[in-house]
């Protein structure tokens, strides 16, 4: 026994502007960029209803086809834990996905959260090796607050930068102009 199709019953309409419901297809689709304009939609509340689980739902997605600004999103949704559950955990790996994508953005974060042993463990070594990372990818942070970093990260810095032959000073921890003329050129090259 067939079921007989019903010629008077109209196909339910989506309550989706038409630009949302072809976003979303190609999201589903597979297309990187759709997954994390999406996400922003979601997250913004633009077109959508305003969902930061779903919007983690789709800078995951993205991010796991190698999008780092989505990496990035989602780290900060783990981070400051909207709709989604505050996880620092979770939020650490995702910052360091993002910088493995060479997001320089996530290298400062991921530097500081090492400093600061925030969800994860302290490495003043660590944070180093990202602060200078950052620097050297064209984030001038560092340059600008070096005030702000712990004297332990500093002389890590100094360390990392003498074996790199750009600083011939201590390792004091102190930002003097040794310490500062080595990051200028290491900033450069």
């Amino acid at each position: 026994v067939y079921p007989v199709l019903r010629q008077d019953v109209e196909p339910v309409a989506s309550s989706e502007p038409p630009e949302v419901v072809e976003l979303r297809a190609r999201a589903e689709d597979g297309d990187v960029d759709a997954m994390f304009d999406l996400a922003e939609r979601y997250q913004s509340g633009q077109d959508l209803e305003q969902s930061d689980e779903e919007a983690a739902r789709w800078y995951r997605q993205a991010a796991e086809a190698g999008n780092a600004d989505a990496a990035l999103r989602l780290a900060r949704l783990y981070a400051y834990g909207r709709d989604v559950e505050r996880n620092e955990a979770l939020a650490s790996r995702w910052f360091s996905v993002a910088a493995g994508l060479g997001s320089v953005s996530a290298m400062n974060v991921l530097a500081w959260r090492y400093e600061n042993a925030t969800g994860l463990d302290r490495s003043h070594g660590v944070a180093a090796v990202y602060y200078l990372r950052a620097l050297r990818n064209g984030e001038s942070w560092m340059l600008d607050n070096i005030n702000q970093i712990q004297r332990e990260t500093i002389v890590e810095i100094q360390r990392d930068l003498r074996d790199a032959g750009y600083y011939v000073g201590s390792l004091d921890g102190v930002v003097g102009p040794l310490t500062s003329s080595a990051l200028r050129s290491y900033a450069q090259q």
